[in-house]
């Protein structure tokens, strides 16, 4: 029995059909050390997380002694000190204790539903009551608990623990990606722009618009460039810097060493090839080719002492002789050219043979034709001056930018796991001692697509020693399915980090445990043999660096159903219109098609052939439960199309569209270019900007309107703007148009338009949407799907812009086209689930999925060599030198005339590892595209002509791939003979099938493709109703009703005379403000303007509140109150910048520290479920809302606990005790709304509430039964506040 296969009973009660395999097994029930678990594709990881997390569960809620195996079955490992939980709180709790990152939040939730599935199983299984309420808690702890990307964890951590890292602020937003690369332009541009020294400097490699690109792609990698920045600092002296390009270069030898090894034999040749009768009997040729130039080469050698030179010019000499022994290609010459005439090189004669021997031991010694001869470092002494100035300039960009991040109070995705790192690796507080304390069990999925830098987040959360000696790390990947390196994704890591992990089980006394899961339960036995056996060959090629997968087979899971007969498949599309005549019929639409359009060839083949599948009703398994039969025939709803890149995307949709079928585009290129997107954008610029013609005509003529060009141009007066001219129409069409625009920018507050304003860009977009039915006309269309999940991502977008507080429309109006022009290629918002028809997606956004049909096109296109800095013009990469990988930039440096360039050492070096790494991924890119099929899986590739060659076709060159043909072509139609005979195979009968035998677990299996011309002419034989897309407008009036915004405060301060409402007759809306008292009529309680503490009451007491919420260590106070501080000027009127004396700040951290002092005191007598500082609660009502921030809430099983932090003032002429039924009096009103909202909120529970006043560290406490009938006492309050004013409270 493998490790990987089935036992009897894998399972406890409740788990699905399928048993878990001994290696899931071993890697869910080895919770005591570290484990590391390589999962191949389609074997059950998301299972063996879920039932590894339940193993952590069922240890702590139901006692290590209830796990036990079965016979036959691998053990449970469990930690010696488990303690059984039996507090639902702490229960509550565990979930807590576990962190699990994912690659994405698809992924973080489909193991939260997964993992609440499995406790909800174990739920139904309990008797005990006790037992139940444990795992109860721990279900609803599941949503709290830390299953989440790894950006999503750092930033909780960063939320969590910020006011301790002094670089975060503790009201930290993180930038979306659209934002962060506006950013990062803004700051090179303006950097740029300054026109600082260094600019002149870089002037002949960069122009300025490059130079911004080039910056602020450096600032995109600021780990990476940090590091270069360094480096390049370190060899600012020209000795360093020539050093260190002698290490770099890929000859692997001493120049030195080399140059003496072969002096001796230099000698030697340079005495016989100066004999005028050795030269004679060498002949012509080989004097003119070698013998002159080593006379030559001999001569400047001995007229330098080598010893004395620099490694660089002895590199430089050692180059020369290469050059000199190979030819322009770098290849060797043939014999006659090295050893002369045939008489004399087979000579016995003591001359010929001391000849001989000299070029034999030089060749040897040098191996000429294995060295890059054609990589020169004169170019990099040119770049020394240009790398010095871009380390330089690219500095100062990462300051600024950082500075400009950290005045904003934002972060960047980067930003998340840097400074989490640099919590836990730079700081040596409790905190951080308290977080590993707290963290029990962390695991890693995806892990081969993970960095250094999140290797080293786990390390550090998990161990604050080197070396590593963690025991509870998990990670859980694949190293073929890695395919996330323009993410920077380091497929290396895997490895690195698993011996590191096996290490320290060993410096632990554990043994290791490394479970491979290798049975696929995802695709059928035949289509999984065909991919095994072909990926044995693909995988074959390339070297042994630890970049590249090796061929892992998998075992599969599943059986073949008895009707279906798995499809593995090539289709070949012959390209040249001679190929097409030899390999297709006459009649075969392929051949009317264009040579020139090779994509539009293919696109057609691919839609021919799955139209092929549909009319045949070919078979698929059919999942259903619900149906006795395990067959059903394919829809289009079953078939994904997994393309590389988008570049061809329109080919592939003009090739299904021309056969009748019926497809979405999953996240297709353009999301602002997308009809559905420019029509509403073009209404939202038109409402903006009325007299923009451009944008008016677009939304105007678009769904969201309805009129004609016809009517349009009646319209226009060529004399007066569009707006004008439809201003004076007396189309009704026209008015009504005009009316509504008119209408929407009133909604928009546009002009200081009266009318009933939207109060939120979302809102506006919905009031849009519902009055035009826009959504019912694109919903028509065959784009329906995508173009609604495209409005709905656009509604997002409007919602991050009133989170962030966009004040105008002409403001949202510039961000949305900032946005499209920074991500024009952002992909449009539709999800490969709510998908119907063909899917045509990238393989990356496959990944995760399944599909009974997969075809994957393209494998004839070219890979993209472009380099990632600037549109490929610089090269920057990670290199390995002296063990270490480390930055190298590459520059293409100016010819002295400045009419050409040349590319430096350190370019060439920085291609050739780009390179080579790609190559590696792209053969697991197409590995993980093979592998989503759990039917039927279809390659296609495109294949040109070669006359020169005997099969015709042009020869594949795996050693040098451009594309995967160049893999595929030679382990499908083999190499030579086997070529020829296979295509003219394929020439005749139409199709051949390849057998590819593989090895696994120590036998032989063999895996079968089928290579089949493309099929003829197919349409999808369907024709569903069309629906005409429509927009049915009419005259609308509307008249917004009043409503009232009021804060729980303002239900306090407009009885007490501090607040007075206001009306607004343009908005129909009722809300608060301030007004204003002198200070010589305030009651000395909590006027805003009171200076008897040295610094204004609203600046102590929102100082005091962040104290309170944030409780930093002592050495972080003043920072945190100086923030506050900050934050109080920069929100309110008539504050200066003025500074404060050191007693104010000892009174609010005296303030605080009592307060908080209260606040543990109160926790311990409570039995706490959770807790929340500044807690936002609304009690909503028909006709407006009141809401506030409950400085601390304190959940219990029963009852929510109210705790208010108060700074008021007691008056010298009041008691204590009549100071707090004075200020409770006042506050009740506030209070009793945040107990309304609560018991709106969930009426179960009771709501007890209490009010510390920092001044006299007193409490005045409302029971659970004071707020019996809160509800109705706020309700009863607003109407008498309201009572003058139009709102209507139902």
């Amino acid at each position: 029995m493998t490790d990987d296969t089935h036992t009897d009973d894998s399972h406890p009660a409740g788990d699905n059909d399928i048993p878990l395999t001994r290696a899931q097994q071993r890697a869910a029930r080895t919770i005591d050390r570290n484990v590391t678990v390589k999962a191949g594709a389609g074997t059950g990881k998301t299972t063996t997380l879920t039932e590894r997390y339940l193993t952590i569960l069922r240890a702590h809620l139901d006692g290590p002694e209830s796990l036990t195996a079965g016979n036959g079955e691998p053990a449970y490992h469990v930690p010696d000190d488990i303690d059984r939980i039996t507090d639902p709180a702490a229960a509550r709790r565990l979930p807590e204790r576990i962190v699990v990152t994912t690659f994405t939040d698809r992924a973080a939730e489909d193991l939260k539903r997964s993992i609440r599935e499995k406790i909800r199983d174990r739920l139904a299984d309990i008797d005990d009551p006790d037992q139940w309420a444990v795992w109860r808690a721990a279900a609803d702890g599941v949503e709290a608990g830390y299953i989440d990307t790894t950006h999503g964890f750092c930033s909780r951590i960063l939320e969590e623990y910020a006011v301790t890292h002094p670089a975060v602020d503790p009201d930290f937003d993180v930038l979306e990606a659209g934002e962060t690369a506006q950013l990062r332009t803004t700051v090179a541009t303006e950097l740029v722009e300054s026109n600082p020294p260094k600019t002149q400097k870089l002037a002949p490699v960069f122009d300025r618009t490059k130079l911004v690109d080039v910056l602020a792609g450096l600032i995109a990698e600021p780990d990476m460039t940090g590091h270069w920045i360094d480096e390049i600092r370190d060899l600012e002296d020209l000795d360093e810097y020539e050093a260190y390009l002698v290490e770099l270069h890929p000859l692997d030898v001493d120049p030195n060493h080399l140059l003496d090894t072969v002096r001796e034999d230099l000698d030697t040749l340079r005495e016989l090839y100066g004999d005028d009768e050795v030269s004679d009997r060498l002949g012509t040729n080989p004097m003119k080719r070698v013998g002159n130039e080593i006379l030559d080469f001999y001569e400047d050698l001995t007229s330098m002492d080598v010893e004395a030179m620099s490694p660089i010019t002895q590199l430089s000499l050692c180059l020369t002789l290469c050059d000199i022994l190979t030819n322009g290609d770098g290849d060797r010459y043939g014999d006659g050219t090295y050893y002369g005439n045939k008489s004399f090189r087979e000579s016995d004669g003591q001359t010929a043979v001391r000849f001989r021997e000299a070029m034999d031991s030089v060749l040897d010694a040098l191996e000429p034709d294995a060295q890059p001869t054609d990589v020169s470092v004169d170019p990099d002494r040119d770049a020394h001056d240009l790398l010095i100035a871009l380390a330089d300039l690219a500095d100062t960009a990462l300051t600024k930018y950082d500075d400009r991040k950290q005045q904003r109070g934002v972060l960047d995705y980067n930003d998340l796991i840097g400074h989490a790192l640099t919590f836990l690796t730079d700081t040596n507080t409790e905190a951080t001692d308290r977080l590993r304390e707290d963290l029990w069990y962390v695991m890693v999925d995806e892990f081969q697509d993970t960095n250094t830098r999140q290797w080293q987040l786990v390390q550090a959360l998990t161990s604050d020693s080197d070396p590593f000696d963690a025991d509870n790390v998990c990670v859980v990947g694949d190293i073929k399915q890695s395919i996330y390196r323009f993410r920077d994704a380091d497929v290396t890591v895997f490895d690195d980090a698993a011996d590191t992990i096996h290490a320290a089980n060993t410096t632990n006394g554990s043994s290791v445990c490394d479970p491979a899961l290798t049975t696929n339960f995802r695709t059928l036995p035949e289509t999984l043999r065909g991919i095994n056996g072909l990926f044995d060959c693909v995988f074959g090629y390339g070297d042994d660096e630890p970049y590249e997968a090796v061929s892992a087979p998998l075992i599969a899971g599943r059986d073949t159903p008895t009707d279906l007969d798995p499809i593995t498949e090539y289709l070949p599309v012959p390209v040249d219109a001679d190929l097409r005549d030899r390999y297709l019929s006459p009649d075969h639409d392929l051949t009317d098609l264009p040579e020139s359009e090779p994509g539009d060839i293919e696109a057609t083949a691919i839609a021919n052939r799955i139209a092929e599948l549909l009319n045949d009703e070919t078979l698929v398994t059919d999942h259903d439960d619900d149906t006795d039969d395990d067959t059903r025939p394919v829809t289009p709803d079953d078939i994904a199309v997994l393309i590389r890149s988008r570049s061809d995307l329109k080919d592939y949709e003009r090739g299904l569209r021309g056969a009748n079928l019926p497809y979405t585009v999953i996240k297709g290129e353009g999301f602002y270019d997308t009809p559905e997107i420019r029509a509403f954008t073009a209404l939202l610029d038109a409402l903006a900007d009325p007299t923009d013609d451009i944008a008016l005509y677009a939304a105007a003529r678009s769904p969201l309107c309805g009129l004609t060009d016809t009517q349009l141009a009646t319209a226009h007066d060529p004399g007066d703007t569009l707006w004008t001219s439809l201003q004076a129409s007396d189309d009704p069409d026209v008015t009504s148009v005009v009316t509504d625009l008119e209408r929407w920018r009133a909604y928009a507050g546009t002009d200081d338009i009266p009318g009933a304003t939207a109060d939120s860009w979302v809102a506006l977009a919905d009031r849009i949407l519902e009055e035009t039915g826009y959504l019912a006309a694109i919903a028509a269309d065959e784009r329906g799907t995508t173009a609604l999940a495209n409005i709905d991502k656009l509604r997002d977008k409007l919602r991050e812009f009133d989170a962030s507080g966009v004040p105008s429309l002409d403001r949202v109006t510039t961000r949305l086209t900032n946005h499209a022009e920074q991500a024009r290629k952002e992909p449009e918002a539709n999800d490969a689930t709510d998908a119907t028809g063909v899917r045509i997606m990238t393989v990356h956004e496959a990944k995760g999925q399944e599909y009974p049909v997969v075809v994957v096109p393209g494998l004839g296109k070219g890979f993209n060599d472009k380099a990632r800095l600037s549109n490929g013009s610089i090269e920057y990469e990670r290199v390995p030198i002296d063990g270490e990988r480390r930055p190298v930039l590459g520059l293409n440096v100016p010819t002295d005339d400045r009419t050409d360039t040349n590319a430096t050492l350190m370019r060439h070096v920085a291609r050739d590892r780009r390179r080579a790494e790609e190559h590696a991924e792209e053969k697991r890119v197409l590995y993980v595209a093979a592998t989503r099929a759990e039917d039927h899986l279809i390659l296609t590739g495109r294949h040109t002509a070669d006359n020169d060659h005997e099969t015709g076709i042009e020869q594949p060159d795996p050693d040098n791939p451009s594309s995967y043909r160049d893999w595929v072509q030679p382990a499908l139609f083999g190499d030579d003979d086997g070529a020829v005979r296979n295509w003219n195979t394929l020439e005749t009968d139409g199709s051949f099938t390849v057998t590819h035998p593989y090895d696994i677990n120590g036998t032989t299996d063999h895996g079968k493709i089928t290579v089949r011309c493309p099929p003829d002419t197919e349409r999808y034989d369907h024709d569903p109703d069309p629906i005409s897309a429509s927009t049915h407008r009419s005259a609308y009036e509307y008249e917004h009703p009043w409503e009232f915004t009021l804060s729980a405060s303002d239900l306090s301060r407009i009885p007490a005379g501090t607040a007075q409402l206001q009306r607004h007759d343009d908005t129909h809306q009722v809300t608060a403000t301030a007004v204003t008292h002198d200070a010589d009529n305030s009651d000395g309680h909590d006027s805003p303007n009171r200076n008897t503490r040295d610094i204004p009451a609203a600046i102590y007491g929102h100082a005091v509140h962040r104290l309170c919420e944030t409780r930093p260590p002592v050495e972080y106070r003043r920072p945190v109150i100086d923030q506050a501080i900050q934050e109080q000027h920069d929100r309110t009127p008539g504050l200066t910048d003025d500074t404060y004396p050191d007693s104010a700040y000892d009174a609010i951290e005296t303030a605080a520290a009592s307060a908080i002092h209260y606040l543990d005191d109160f926790h311990a007598d409570l039995d706490v479920q959770q807790t929340h500082d500044e807690y936002y609660i609304e009690l909503t009502l028909d006709t407006g809302t009141v809401s506030g921030f409950i400085d601390h809430l304190i959940v219990t099983p029963k009852t929510y606990h109210v705790i208010d932090y108060k700074t008021d003032r007691k008056p010298s002429t009041e008691t204590t005790e009549e100071f707090l039924d004075e200020r409770a009096t006042h506050h009740q009103p506030q209070i009793q709304a945040y107990a309304a909202a609560l018991s709106q909120q969930d009426p179960t529970r009771d709501v007890a509430a209490t009010l510390y006043f920092t001044d006299v560290e007193d409490t005045y406490t409302w029971e659970s039964t004071e707020f019996t009938h809160a509800f109705s006492n706020t309700i009863h309050q607003i109407e008498l506040l309201l009572d003058d004013t139009p709102v209507h409270i139902d």
